[in-house]
């Protein structure tokens, strides 16, 4: 098993620092892979980091931008969590 699916595993656990572990192993062995950088920002919300989680968004939307609609979505509702509280 990739870390790879792992991650996308540990995320659909709620397992959230297992994720991002599993994605940085897998962003090591394949740096470019913009999926990756957007589930690690989705498991950094997750967690209540959303400093982290706002730069992987960036990151996603700058490095994928036909993909970009999606990543801004997810930091949209990160925006909406961080005005609620």
């Amino acid at each position: 098993q990739s870390y790879a699916d792992r991650a996308a595993e540990l995320f659909a656990q709620r397992q959230y620092e297992l994720a991002v572990a599993d994605c940085e192993r897998a962003l090591k062995l394949e740096p470019g892979r913009t999926a990756l950088i957007a589930l690690r920002g989705r498991c950094h919300a997750e967690n209540g980091n959303s400093g982290a989680a706002l730069k992987d968004f960036a990151a996603a939307i700058a490095a994928d931008p036909a993909s970009a609609a999606k990543y801004r979505l997810w930091r949209a509702h990160l925006h909406l969590d961080l005005d609620e509280h």
